[in-house]
Parts: C-alpha cells; sequence; structure tokens
C-alpha cells in the first residue's frame, strides 16, 4: 500500500511539473499577414486578366509595398480589377501589382505602347531575315535592302535598332504565335521618327528582322550614313568670243584662237 501510494505520489509531481512547464514556455511569435490580390493563373500582356485568375491570399505584412493591392485598402472589388490589362507578362501566384496593369480604355495594344512611343506594323521579308523566329516580347533590328530603279537590291543597313516586337501577324502573345511559322507583318513598338522612316522605306525597298540575343535590348549607335556623292566639277566656261579673223591652234587636247591683225 506504500509503495503505491509512492508511485501516485511520483507521477502526480511529474505532472504538476510538466504542466508548469508548458504554461511557462513562451508563445511563438506569429507572423502578421494581411490579404492582397494574387494571380491564380498565367496572364499574357495586353490579354484581360479575369475574374477567375484573381484570388485574395494572405501574404506577410512586412513584405507588402504600396503597389500591392490589399483587402482592406480598395474600395472596388475582383470585376474592377478582372478587367485590367498587365503591361508585361504575369505568372500564378505572382502578386498583382497596380503600377504593372492598365484600365482598358482602348484597345489592347494601345495599352502595351510607352507614352512616347509609337507602333508601327510593316511587311517584312520572311525569306531574308528571322521572322518566323521573332516572338513578341523579342527585341529586333529592322534591315533595310534599298532597291534601284531596275529593281535590283543593293546593300542593306540597320535602320531601326533594337525595336520591341509587339505583335506577329496578328498574334500578341507567345501563346497565339507559332514559333517558325510564315510571318507576313511585324508591329513594332519604336519612336515616332523611325515610324516614320520605316513607312518611307517600304515604299523603296525590303524589310527583314535579325533577331536580338536576350539581355541585349540596349540600343546600339547607327552606322553612319553613306558619304554624299561628290557632286562633278563645273564646266569650264566658255572663251570670250573673237571678233574679226582668227586662226585656231590645237596643242594636244587645248585649243587656243588667234586672232589675226590686218
Amino acid at each position: 500500500m506504500r509503495i503505491g501510494l509512492f508511485i501516485l505520489a511520483i507521477v502526480l509531481a511529474f505532472s504538476t511539473a510538466l504542466v508548469a512547464t508548458l504554461t511557462t514556455r513562451p508563445p511563438r511569435n506569429e507572423i502578421a499577414t494581411e490579404d492582397i490580390l494574387v494571380l491564380t493563373g498565367d496572364v499574357e500582356a495586353g490579354e484581360a486578366i479575369g475574374a477567375n485568375r484573381l484570388a485574395w491570399r494572405p501574404w506577410p505584412t512586412s513584405s507588402i509595398t504600396p503597389g500591392h493591392i490589399r483587402k482592406s485598402g480598395t474600395a472596388t472589388g475582383l470585376t474592377d480589377w478582372s478587367e485590367r490589362i498587365p503591361l508585361t507578362r504575369m505568372v500564378a501566384g505572382e502578386p498583382l501589382l497596380a503600377g504593372r496593369v492598365e484600365a482598358r480604355s482602348g484597345g489592347a495594344l494601345a495599352v502595351m505602347i510607352d507614352k512616347a512611343s509609337r507602333a508601327v506594323t510593316i511587311e517584312i521579308n520572311d525569306a531574308g531575315g528571322v521572322g518566323g523566329f521573332a516572338l513578341p516580347g523579342d527585341r529586333v533590328d529592322v534591315l533595310f535592302v534599298q532597291r534601284d530603279q531596275r529593281g535590283q537590291s543593293g546593300s542593306g543597313r540597320v535602320l531601326v535598332a533594337a525595336a520591341r516586337v509587339l505583335a506577329v501577324n496578328q498574334a500578341m502573345s507567345v501563346k497565339g504565335a507559332t514559333l517558325g511559322g510564315s510571318v507576313k507583318t511585324a508591329t513594332l513598338e519604336v519612336t515616332p521618327s523611325q515610324a516614320s522612316d520605316l513607312a518611307s522605306a517600304a515604299s523603296s525597298g525590303d524589310l527583314s528582322l535579325s533577331l536580338r540575343p536576350l539581355g541585349a535590348a540596349k540600343e546600339t549607335p547607327a552606322p553612319p550614313p553613306p558619304p554624299p556623292l561628290e557632286t562633278p566639277a563645273a564646266a569650264p566656261a566658255p572663251e570670250p568670243a573673237i571678233e574679226g579673223p582668227a586662226v585656231t591652234i590645237y596643242r594636244g587636247f587645248a585649243k587656243e584662237s588667234i586672232r589675226i591683225e590686218r
């Protein structure tokens, strides 16, 4: 009997110590979170996001920036943001940033262009370049080969460097474009002056694309223009007419007229 009471006392003492340890353990540091708008599916540039690819997800408060869209700080729901158009491709799990989307106030292509740029569509010589392998988002150089009056092609030069491809044929996304397929037109983002140059060149020669490697988006200086053609030397002034009888003397190719005095 005494042994049983002794064992019971030991068990009670151990239980009391265990409970005291658990109750005095400091609580774990909970990470503060807040719901922000996150993409649940991939979205191509120029494509409406859609409500089925948006959801509110908890995000660490310390990692939230002013660009994130907070559930507590927006008066609009998913419907308003679902109609926005991303300027670049976005992937699932990525937070939606207000600075990377635009409201649809016009065509999808107009949203993707920088305010100082223009979109111009050119007909390209697919056989003479890499038109079939240039996809939306790539950087290309536009090569120009001028034709003479007989239709013969001359030497080529870089007309526009590091232009961003906005669309190939009528596909504005990599998903809609066919790699290696037949390409008739390409829509590029250029400056207003470059758009004018391309329009002028299209009527006097052939245009083709030269694909730049990934990361080589910086524009290279254009080659210097060809030197101007030398103007022919002015013809020598005619000799003053000699009145009266005269004798013309030729010395090689030189001609001299001598008047005869009477």
